[in-house]
């Protein structure tokens, strides 16, 4: 995802390291607008600064994600899993390693997002516009980002005058081969169900499963 965009969710980290020496001292401050919360694959630049040592001189890792160096004391940090991320950072001198601070990260569960067909959650749709689609699609919610979630499986179901006349169990997002046969065999006036839509969200090892869709053909 485009780094641009993640500033908006992940504010820069900029830390200032003093630790006490012989005859010298210093200060430390750790600073982040967002109160310390991530998302999992997203993007977090982090720009990390320590008094009085360069930048080829300090290391960061952690323990939930990946860390990478983008060179001039800027990092960006991919959470992989919902729950606490810590990121330390250390002072490298020679074969030495000295930690000078840790900051710890709560890694939230993306917003659930709403499953929509032709942009549509619920309503009518003329029989040429509805057979006209491709799949589902779960669009990403509550973030100034563009994409869409994955979607593991779905069922649709024809209604015709109030008795379901077929119900298909469509694997992803995409309609397969089977569920297009029953599309195909729509008429005006039918109602079209979808649910039982499971979504894998980023960070999550259980798909959840969002709301229904229901569509009136006319």
């Amino acid at each position: 995802m485009k780094k641009h965009l993640a500033n908006r969710i992940f504010t820069t980290l900029i830390i200032l390291f003093i630790c006490t020496t012989i005859g010298y001292s210093q200060t430390i401050a750790i600073e982040n607008i967002k109160q310390n919360v991530a998302y999992p694959g997203l993007e977090n630049p982090l720009s990390i600064v320590a008094e009085g040592i360069p930048c080829d001189q300090i290391a960061v890792v952690t323990n939930n994600g990946t860390m990478k160096y983008e060179g001039d004391c800027h990092y960006v940090f991919i959470p992989h899993r919902v729950g606490e991320a810590s990121i330390v950072i250390f002072k490298i001198n020679g074969k030495d390693s000295v930690q000078l601070a840790e900051r710890r990260y709560r890694i939230k569960p993306w917003p659930v997002p709403e499953a929509v067909i032709g942009g549509k959650k619920s309503g009518t749709m003329n029989s040429g516009q509805f057979k006209a689609q491709d799949g589902i699609n779960v669009p990403l919610s509550g973030f100034d980002i563009n994409g869409k979630h994955a979607v593991q499986s779905f069922r649709m179901q024809i209604v015709k005058k109030g008795e379901v006349v077929a119900s298909v169990v469509n694997n992803g997002a995409r309609f397969e081969e089977k569920t297009r046969a029953q599309i195909d065999k729509i008429q005006v006036n039918d109602k079209v169900i979808f649910d039982q839509i499971k979504v894998k969200m980023p960070g999550q090892e259980v798909a959840i499963t969002v709301n229904s869709i229901a569509i009136e053909i006319n």
